[in-house]
């Protein structure tokens, strides 16, 4: 075989690779787009709640509250609100009691404060 043969045979194998490659790509493409119309359906139907910079897994206002009660000491509602809002951790338009009262509840479903009866709020 001469030289000429040679390279146009390995040019040859080099175009059939080339094609199984393209093939193979597009067959991924197809993948990727079902994919993600699967992934499009799964979405939920409410956004996630924003959780940056908590701990734990807490939004910053949970994190801020869980803060100021872990001094031991009752604190009411209005007192948490006026601090939170001070803080900046509520967003533009909302009502600080109603922001903070739904914070503090959910807190105390995860056992980070409790409500007492006088309507005070303390760490659990």
């Amino acid at each position: 075989m001469s030289t000429r043969e040679s390279i146009q045979a390995m040019l040859t194998k080099v175009r059939e690779e080339k094609a199984q490659l393209e093939s193979r790509l597009e067959l991924l493409e197809a993948r990727e787009e079902t994919l993600q119309e699967w992934l499009a359906e799964e979405q939920p139907t409410q956004p996630d709640l924003a959780m940056a910079g908590g701990v734990n897994g807490g939004t910053p206002l949970g994190t801020f509250l869980r803060g100021i009660l872990a001094d031991g000491k009752p604190h009411m509602l209005k007192e948490l609100a006026t601090m939170a809002k001070d803080k900046g951790l509520l967003r533009e338009g909302a009502m600080p009691g109603r922001a903070v009262h739904f914070a503090l509840i959910g807190l105390s479903q995860h056992d980070h404060a409790e409500r007492r009866k006088d309507g005070t709020w303390v760490k659990k």
